[in-house]
């Protein structure tokens, strides 16, 4: 879900920021490759090579225009999805420790993810034409595994 919500969000070839967004599909790629080698060496290839051909391949549809205005609707999607659903422990975590005044990291990628929501509302709603709402959403999708994966909770 995460290579596909930042090949959703990537900037096209004459960018400056290009290499910044191959760079986040790529680390999600070699951290998927961490956690997969754990099943072996063979599957952690496989599935980190089929994750980088996925990224690769919904990355070179966005960037023909195949999905239209429909992306940042699709990159919301996705936001929600891995927000409420998928990384949900995460906003759990991050809800239990507000109260008692804790500032962790599941608190800090809490608030990026809800900025990035809300953000990226603003940019459905109003439609600004040089800033792409798929480019706020997905924003946890990179950070969340981390999190998630440093913090035991995997």
């Amino acid at each position: 879900m995460s290579i596909v919500a930042m090949a959703l969000a990537g900037c096209p070839v004459q960018s400056v920021w290009f290499p910044l967004c191959v760079f986040s599909i790529a680390s999600l790629v070699a951290f998927s490759f961490v956690v997969l080698r754990s099943f072996g060496a063979q599957r952690a290839i496989a599935g980190s090579l089929g994750l980088a051909a996925m990224g690769g391949e919904i990355y070179a549809l966005q960037l023909r225009g195949d999905f239209g205005h429909a992306t940042s609707w699709i990159a919301g999607g996705l936001a929600l999805f891995l927000i409420f659903f998928e990384e949900r422990h995460i906003a759990l975590m991050a809800f239990m420790a507000l109260p008692r005044g804790i500032l962790n990291q599941h608190v800090l990628v809490e608030f990026g993810a809800f900025a990035g929501l809300v953000a990226g509302g603003i940019g459905l709603t109003f439609r600004f034409p040089d800033i792409p709402p798929s480019r706020f959403f997905p924003w946890r999708s990179w950070c969340s595994p981390i999190t998630s994966f440093r913090s035991g909770c995997r």
